[in-house]
Formats: structure tokens, sequence, C-alpha cells
């Protein structure tokens, strides 16, 4: 049964579906701010229509299971095949300090949707349990040494 579900951030997806005879129909497109993997998730079952990109589509994975080490962004993007091929803190990026902010996700949201500059999103697109979670931490790294002026007045 199916087990994630796809929020389309951008790009476009064309959905395809097989009937009784073995026949390939596009059934639907599905664009950003648009969810793909819902009834197969909803109902428990396999997957009842396949989703082919039909340009360059970046997608968010709600699922159960451990994030996937991915190594890379673009073209050359891959998975990576152990650990020892994930950098776990490539930019020395670490953060130093978390914040519970779960009392403010209603108003994080207002403003994400009052700027749609890139995604389309609206403040009732999830529910509030799922927003906490994503939203409900803002993590701050610590930047050493203290930028200094390199000439002076």
């Amino acid at each position: 049964p199916a087990t994630s579900l796809y929020l389309i951030l951008s790009g476009k997806a064309e959905v395809y579906q097989e009937d009784a005879d073995g026949v390939v129909e596009k059934v639907a497109e599905r664009g950003p701010g648009e969810f793909v993997g819902e009834a197969g998730l909803a109902y428990g079952k396999p997957r009842n229509a396949s989703i082919v990109a039909s340009d360059s589509v970046t997608c968010l994975v709600f699922s159960p299971a451990e994030p996937t080490a991915f190594a890379g962004r673009g073209e050359d993007a891959q998975h990576a095949t152990s650990d020892a091929d994930v950098d776990p803190d490539p930019m020395g990026t670490a953060p130093t300090t978390c914040i519970d902010v779960t009392d403010y996700v209603t108003q994080k949201m207002q403003a994400i949707s009052a700027h749609r500059t890139q995604y389309r999103v609206t403040p009732d697109m999830f529910p509030d349990n799922t927003l906490k979670e994503m939203l409900g931490r803002e993590y701050f790294v610590r930047v050493d040494p203290a930028a200094q002026m390199e000439t002076e007045l």
C-alpha cells in the first residue's frame, strides 16, 4: 500500500491511469500547491495512477520513513550509497539554538500565504498538527568568528 504523500512545490506533472483494457490515458495535470498520492494513502491501497513530470518538478514528500540521504542537486544529484558519502555538516553550519515557535505557526502560515512569490500556499492547506511539526521549530546557527572590518575609516 501507499505510504507517502507528495505536494508539488514547483513544476507540472501529468496523471495517467490504465483502464480495464490496458489502455493508458492522461486523466489530469497537477501543479504547484496540489497533492498527488492521496488516494492510495487515504485508502491504504496500492497506487491507482502514474505521475509523470512534464517539466522540472520539486515535491515535498510526507512519509513516515526516515529521510533519504541525498547527495547533491540538479541533474548530477544521486542517492548516497553510504553514510560516508554524505557530509553531515558540509558548510559547518550545524544549528546551535532551537526555539519552539508552535504558538506562532498560524501567523507564519498567514505570512507565507500572503507572499505567493514561489509556492501557492494557503493557511488551510495542511492540518494544524502537520503545520506545527513542519514549522514549529526555528533553528539558528552561530557564526564565528564575528565579522571584522577590512579597512578603517
